[in-house]
């Protein structure tokens, strides 16, 4: 915290930009970052580690619940690699269109959410392992 802290107190704008930043707005936020440091000490590292691992459930969740809503809708899926290859790559062309709308603005596909095309991905993977495990289950 401390190093951001004074690497925006020395903030200087060496060049003309849109966005110029005051030195003043630098140093409000070097002293807003420097407070919420010595506030964030208090809960100590096993607190983050909850924290993270909740962040992690609650990711695995949505996976498994959009897992849920594509049997749902498309019900048992049973798809040679090949075709496997060819839905998940179309899901990850989905998620590569939704990073890039999100990164440079796009008003063209506002329905896009990298977020969700993420857990499309991840959702369709599963899928595919799910199928593959189950067959090689029914071999042994």
């Amino acid at each position: 915290m401390t190093e951001l802290s004074n690497r925006l107190r020395n903030y200087r704008v060496s060049a003309p930009t849109e966005h110029p930043v005051s030195p003043v707005i630098c140093n409000e936020a070097a002293a807003e970052i420097e407070r919420l440091g010595e506030e964030l000490k208090r809960f100590g590292p096993g607190y983050w580690a909850v924290v993270d691992e909740r962040n992690r459930l609650e990711r695995g969740k949505a996976i498994l619940d959009e897992r849920d809503r594509q049997d749902a809708r498309w019900g048992p899926q049973d798809h040679l690699l090949p075709t496997w290859l060819a839905i998940l790559m179309e899901e990850v062309g989905e998620l590569a269109a939704a990073c890039l709308c999100h990164k440079f603005g796009s008003d063209d596909h506002p329905e896009l959410d990298w977020r969700k095309e993420a857990i499309q991905v991840a959702a369709v993977a599963l899928s595919m392992v799910e199928q593959y495990k189950a067959e090689d289950n029914a071999t042994e």
